[in-house]
């Protein structure tokens, strides 16, 4: 299962051993099942507010009724302990004689990675594009509030993710260059915060239709890397056939 954006999610290693991928689309990530399908996977999405783009992408979306996110996460939670309670019912752990594990070097999930980001940034400038509309809408301001929120949630997931793969592949340039950028984004965040102490949904409104898509666009350009091929190494090592006694053994 997955939640916003989880770096295990760009692991062939999870597609190859489950084939499936049960995903929350409490944030604006409709990329991820279309990266996993991409691999192979089947993708089931609990999604919220009619689905959004999830509803198209994933092979199955069960839609929660209701507009408020915590109402929606409270039906996600139930339906994740039922099919945790069916999934023990199926799978009897002690027949299974044989296990497959896929692994990737670090390097490799970072590349594949740095893939994937550009398409989650142009989810989340869909995203605070929704919410802009909804804070104009005084009947749906609350919605736009929610929305923003999950949506800086999944903005600094995003950051936490990419600082990583810097440090990974080695790249203190990239990091300084990140956070400087992100400097810019933190005077734009306590602005957010002074106009909602003051209530005043249209300014925010503004300033992320003013501020965002610039800071999106100039992040997406510091990710934009030339691939060295010389030092890759095997993208995938597979371990086949091993009985799960050894695993044990090793663990």
């Amino acid at each position: 299962m997955s939640g916003s954006c989880t770096s295990s999610l760009s692991s062939r290693s999870l597609v190859h051993c489950l084939r499936w991928l049960i995903a929350l689309n409490t944030s604006p990530a409709p990329a991820v099942p279309s990266f996993m399908k991409s691999r192979g996977a089947k993708t089931i999405c609990l999604s919220g507010k009619g689905g959004g783009k999830a509803r198209d992408v994933a092979d199955l979306c069960i839609v929660a009724p209701g507009d408020k996110m915590v109402q929606i996460e409270d039906v996600h939670l139930a339906m994740e302990h039922a099919v945790a309670d069916e999934l023990k019912k199926e799978i009897d752990l002690g027949k299974i004689e044989n296990v497959e594990i896929g692994t990737q070097t670090e390097e490799a999930m970072a590349r594949s990675f740095l893939k994937l980001a550009p398409v989650l940034m142009d989810d989340l400038e869909t995203a605070f594009g929704r919410t802009i509309r909804l804070l104009r809408i005084p009947q749906k301001e609350e919605n736009g509030h929610d929305m923003l929120a999950t949506s800086l949630e999944t903005l600094h997931a995003l950051k936490s993710h990419l600082e990583n793969v810097w440090n990974v592949l080695g790249r203190p340039d990239k990091l300084a260059e990140s956070s400087l950028l992100w400097e810019k984004f933190d005077n734009l965040a306590d602005m957010i915060v002074i106009n909602q102490e003051r209530k005043n949904a249209m300014n925010i409104a503004s300033l992320l239709e003013e501020r965002v898509p610039a800071f999106l666009g100039e992040w997406k350009k510091t990710i934009e890397v030339k691939e060295d091929r010389s030092n890759l190494g095997p993208a995938l090592q597979v371990m086949k056939s091993k009985p799960v006694e050894e695993l044990a053994a090793r663990a």
